[in-house]
C-alpha cells in the first residue's frame, strides 16, 4: 500500500470532498430513497439527507480554503472546475454562474500550471454574472 504525502493541506481537503461525494452519490442512488414502501426507506432517507448536508458544509469549506502553495491553488481550481452542480455550495444556482465560475477556475489553474497564452491557447472571454452578495447572504456572511 502506497502512502500519499501531501505537501499542502488542500490535497487532503480535495480527497475528503471526493470521498464524501462518492458516499453521497451512493446513498441517493439506494433503491429505498424516494420509495416510501421500501423497508429501508426511513434509514436511507436519513443517511442521504445527512450526507447531503455534510457535503454542502464541506463544499463551503472547500471553496473558502486557502492553499499554502501555488501548486495547491492550481489543484484546487482544477478540482473546482471539475465539480458537478450537486457538489458545490448552495450559492451557485444559475447554470451560467456555474459554467462561468468553472471556466474561470480552469483558466486560472492553467495559468498557474504554466499553460495558456504562452502555449498558443486561444483566449476565451467568459461573461460571469455571479453576484457575490447573493452568495454571502445565503451563507450569512
Amino acid at each position: 500500500m502506497s502512502v500519499i504525502k501531501f505537501s499542502d493541506p488542500v490535497y487532503k481537503m480535495i480527497e475528503s470532498h471526493k470521498a464524501l461525494s462518492i458516499a453521497f452519490e451512493k446513498a441517493v442512488n439506494h433503491p429505498a430513497v424516494g420509495d416510501s414502501s421500501h423497508p429501508q426507506y426511513v434509514e436511507a432517507e436519513l443517511v442521504s439527507s445527512r450526507l447531503g448536508s455534510d457535503l454542502i458544509h464541506l463544499a463551503d469549506r472547500l471553496f473558502a480554503f486557502k492553499p499554502s502553495t501555488s501548486a495547491g491553488v492550481a489543484s484546487l481550481l482544477r478540482y473546482i472546475s471539475s465539480l458537478e452542480v450537486w457538489q458545490m455550495p448552495g450559492c451557485f444556482s444559475e447554470p451560467r454562474e456555474i459554467e462561468g465560475m468553472k471556466s474561470l477556475c480552469g483558466s486560472l489553474a492553467a495559468a498557474l500550471e504554466g499553460r495558456g497564452q504562452e502555449s498558443g491557447a486561444a483566449k476565451t472571454v467568459v461573461k460571469f454574472p455571479y453576484k457575490a452578495s447573493r452568495c454571502a447572504e445565503t451563507h450569512g456572511l
